[in-house]
C-alpha cells in the first residue's frame, strides 16, 4: 500500500512538471518555470478539485500558492491576485517543511537573498522585504512591518523582482533598479534593491553596515 502511495505521487509530481513546462513554453515568459516551481504554485483544479483532477495534459491558466495567491494567464501574460477571495483557503495546505522556520536559520539554509528596503509610507519604521533562494531551490519570503518579522509569499517580489533573482542568483553583489509602481504590490516607500550570494559577501555587507546596520546584525 505504502508503495502504492509514492508510486502515485510520483506521477502526480512528473505530471506537474509537465504542465509547469507547457505554461513557460506557451506563455514565452523567461524563468516562469523556475517561479512557478520555486513559489510552489500548482493548478487551481489540483488544490481545490483533486477528487477531479485529471493527469491528461492541458494548458492551466490559473495557478494558486500556499498563501492565497493566484497567478493568473490572460493570452500569454501572466498576472498576480494577491489575497485572492475567489478562493476556498480551507482546501489550502503548506507543504513547505520549512516554512516557519528563523530568519537567521534560513539564511544558513539559502544560496542568495534579494532584498528591498525602505520605510513605511505612513510611518518611519523601516520596511525590509529579503527574498531566499533555498539550497532546495523554492523561495521563502519574509518581510518586516512595524519591527515584526512575518513569513510571505515571494510572489510579493512581483514578476519583474522574481525574473531578476533568477537572472542574476549566482552574483556576489548587485544593486537593481526600483520596480515600477503597478510591479509593486507592499505599501512601502523603497529605498535600495539589491541581491547577493549567501553567506553574504563582502560588498553586501558593507553596504548594509553603512545604511541598514540592523540587517548588517542579522546576515553577517
Amino acid at each position: 500500500m505504502i508503495r502504492a502511495r509514492i508510486h502515485n505521487m510520483e506521477l502526480v509530481h512528473q505530471q506537474l512538471a509537465s504542465h509547469v513546462k507547457l505554461m513557460e513554453s506557451y506563455s514565452e515568459v523567461p524563468h516562469l518555470e523556475q517561479i512557478i516551481k520555486s513559489c510552489r504554485l500548482k493548478p487551481k483544479d489540483f488544490i481545490l478539485d483533486h477528487k477531479h483532477w485529471k493527469m491528461k495534459l492541458v494548458l492551466h491558466r490559473w495557478w494558486i500558492d500556499e498563501f492565497g495567491n493566484s497567478l493568473v494567464l490572460k493570452k500569454k501574460t501572466p498576472s498576480i491576485i494577491y489575497y485572492d477571495l475567489r478562493l476556498d483557503w480551507s482546501k489550502i495546505i503548506t507543504t513547505d517543511l520549512y516554512y516557519g522556520v528563523e530568519l537567521r536559520k534560513m539564511i544558513k539554509m539559502s544560496t542568495a537573498v534579494h532584498l528591498t528596503l525602505g520605510n513605511e509610507q505612513d510611518l518611519s519604521h523601516p520596511c525590509y522585504l529579503l527574498t531566499f533562494l533555498g539550497i532546495d531551490r523554492f523561495l521563502r519570503s519574509y518581510l518586516c512591518w512595524d519591527g515584526v518579522w512575518q513569513q510571505i509569499s515571494p510572489l510579493y517580489l512581483g514578476l519583474k523582482g522574481l525574473q531578476q533573482l533568477f537572472d542574476h542568483s549566482s552574483r556576489q553583489f548587485l544593486r537593481l533598479p526600483m520596480p515600477l509602481k503597478k510591479d509593486w504590490i507592499l505599501p512601502c516607500a523603497m529605498e535600495e534593491r539589491c541581491l547577493g550570494c549567501l553567506p553574504a559577501g563582502d560588498d553586501l555587507l558593507a553596504m548594509l553596515k553603512e545604511q541598514y546596520p540592523d540587517l548588517w546584525e542579522i546576515l553577517h
